[in-house]
C-alpha cells in the first residue's frame, strides 16, 4: 500500500503531493467510469430519474458547485453518488445498473475512503477545499 494512504495528522508536502496526484487520478477513473456507463442516462438535458417521474433533474440540482454544464470543480464524490431514488431499490438498480458498474463503483469508493485526512470523505466538497484545510494548494 502507498504511504501516502497512512493516516496522519500533520501531513507533510510531500504526503500531500502524493495524495493530491492519487485524488486526480481516482477523479479521473470516476469520470471515466461513468462516461463508459452512463448511469444517469441523460437525454435532452433530463436523467432518468425525472424522466420516469420520480424527483428533481439530478441529484445535484441545489449544489452550489453545479453550472449550466454541469459541475464546475473537481468534486470526486459527486462522480459517485447516484440518485437515493435507485438506492435500496434492487429492482431499479437492477434495471438500469449491471454488476460490472457497481463493483467497479464500489472499489472505487473504497479507495477513495483509503486517502489520507479524510481527503476522501468529502461529500460535495471540492478537491481545492478538502486540501485547503492544510493550507495546501492544488
Amino acid at each position: 500500500m502507498p504511504e501516502f494512504y497512512v493516516d496522519l495528522t500533520n501531513p507533510t508536502k510531500e504526503e500531500l503531493d502524493a495524495a493530491s496526484k492519487e485524488y486526480d487520478l481516482l477523479y479521473q477513473e470516476a469520470c471515466d467510469l461513468v462516461a463508459e456507463f452512463d448511469p444517469c442516462k441523460v437525454e435532452d438535458g433530463t436523467c432518468l430519474r425525472c424522466r420516469e417521474g420520480d424527483g428533481v433533474n439530478f441529484c445535484c440540482t441545489g449544489c452550489k458547485h453545479r453550472g449550466a454544464e454541469g459541475c464546475t470543480v473537481k468534486a470526486i464524490w459527486c462522480k459517485l453518488w447516484f440518485c437515493h431514488g435507485y438506492l435500496g431499490n434492487t429492482e431499479a438498480l437492477g434495471k438500469h445498473f449491471n454488476d460490472e458498474f457497481s463493483d467497479r463503483i464500489q472499489d472505487l469508493r473504497e479507495r477513495i475512503n483509503k486517502l489520507p485526512h479524510g481527503i476522501g470523505r468529502g461529500g460535495r466538497h471540492s478537491k481545492q477545499q478538502l486540501f485547503s484545510y492544510y493550507d495546501y494548494e492544488v
